[in-house]
């Protein structure tokens, strides 16, 4: 999956603090899965704590009060000036049973105004991956 110079930064920094320091292996974790009701087998999760040499994972409610915290202290805002939300109506630091899965819910409101983003971020793609099997032309 294609991902931004940036999120690129965020995700290789948290896989580094998360690492273990002998193994350079994310330590695995069970999980519960407050919404399907089961324990979800060990995974390498990214986002857990190390207390004391116990790994325990974050739970999705602080993350997401961590995140709104974050927001309301540097005052990030959109284009409007509004204080910046998630796109399922819920405020980034307010509780969504969505999480981060924000694809797949139903409450997803595109903005038609990010069409042209949209457009740039998929020819950009097929940009790449033209490069990448050689074809090093670029279409306009």
């Amino acid at each position: 999956m294609p991902v931004s110079p940036e999120l690129a930064d965020v995700l290789a920094t948290i896989i580094r603090r998360v690492r273990d320091r002998r193994t350079g292996a994310i330590p695995l974790l069970s999980a519960y899965d407050y919404e399907e009701r089961l324990w979800n087998p060990p995974s390498p999760l990214l986002f857990q704590w190390d207390r004391g040499g116990e790994r325990s994972r974050m739970s999705g409610e602080f993350i997401r009060s961590a995140l709104g915290e974050v927001l309301a202290f540097i005052g990030l805002t959109d284009s409007t000036g509004q204080p910046l939300v998630g796109t399922c109506a819920h405020a980034y630091g307010t509780a969504c049973v969505h999480e981060h899965a924000c694809v797949r819910c139903s409450l997803l409101r595109p903005d038609p105004t990010q069409r042209g983003r949209l457009v740039e971020i998929r020819n950009n793609l097929i940009d790449r991956r033209r490069g990448a099997k050689g074809g090093l032309a670029r279409r306009d």
